[in-house]
């Protein structure tokens, strides 16, 4: 469905170098442009020669861009060769990323080659990202990391599915560290953490809990700031599928 489209994601994946713009040994190579408004600074310095691939890797060469509203984005990425006294252009590698006549936005791996006459051609990607549909298996929500400052979208293509919440409660330790070596110092058990399981599957919709979804036979008595921060842990189907605990108000967890 096209209008459930709210993002689209671009990976600059590789560059091809036909010609270093180098006349002995390979060239020093560096690059810049702009995908949608997403600033790409300046890459750090290539060494590389002509006929051979320079992988891009990292934050830098991934961009999250919002076409709400938007026919077409322009790629643009802009190469030079590092000289002693002024750098030599290696062309600029433009492209429109734009919908089709049916109002779709492309999915896919491409080529494009840069002026001058080519000096190097960029390998790309582009995949729509859709808005999160509960109805829908197809959505998921997806959170990824850029240094301290997440970022969470929707992505298409992958049905995940939250099959359990296990919630950790950290033990409080001693005030007073027990006198050794009396002989009933230690005759307690050392405390140990309490964990919480949901005991249904859960939907793929917002997430709400009933204190019959813990089933622990136990009473725990929380006071507040004695213990450390309570531990979430998720079972997904696919494994290990990316995602961010949100709090969302008093009913994101139960009684325990």
């Amino acid at each position: 469905m096209p209008d459930d489209v709210t993002n689209i994601r671009v990976i600059l994946k590789r560059i091809h170098v036909t010609d270093d713009e180098d006349w002995f040994g390979a060239g020093e190579l560096y690059f810049q442009g702009d995908v949608g408004g997403a600033r790409i600074d300046r890459s750090p310095t290539f060494r590389a020669s002509s006929d051979s691939d320079i992988p891009l890797t990292g934050p830098a060469w991934d961009k999250i861009i919002d076409v709400r509203g938007r026919t077409h984005i322009e790629l643009v990425l802009h190469g030079f060769d590092e000289d002693v006294f002024s750098d030599d252009s290696l062309g600029t590698a433009r492209v429109r990323i734009a919908k089709s006549a049916a109002g779709e936005w492309p999915r896919g791996e491409f080529d494009v080659a840069s002026s001058n006459p080519a000096d190097f051609t960029l390998h790309y990607s582009v995949e729509p990202i859709l808005a999160l549909n509960p109805a829908r298996p197809e959505t998921a929500v997806v959170c990824r990391e850029h240094g301290a400052s997440p970022q969470c979208s929707t992505i298409s293509g992958v049905a995940v599915r939250v099959r359990k919440i296990k919630a950790t409660v950290p033990s409080t330790p001693p005030k007073t560290a027990r006198a050794n070596p009396a002989p009933a110092a230690n005759t307690w058990a050392a405390p140990t953490d309490l964990t919480f399981e949901s005991t249904r599957q859960l939907p793929r919709a917002a997430v709400a809990f009933a204190p019959a979804d813990f089933d622990m036979p136990k009473a725990l008595v929380l006071i507040r700031n004695s213990a450390g921060p309570i531990q979430l842990e998720a079972e997904t189907d696919p494994p290990a599928s990316t995602f961010t605990f949100k709090p969302s108000g008093p009913a994101m967890m139960p009684p325990l």
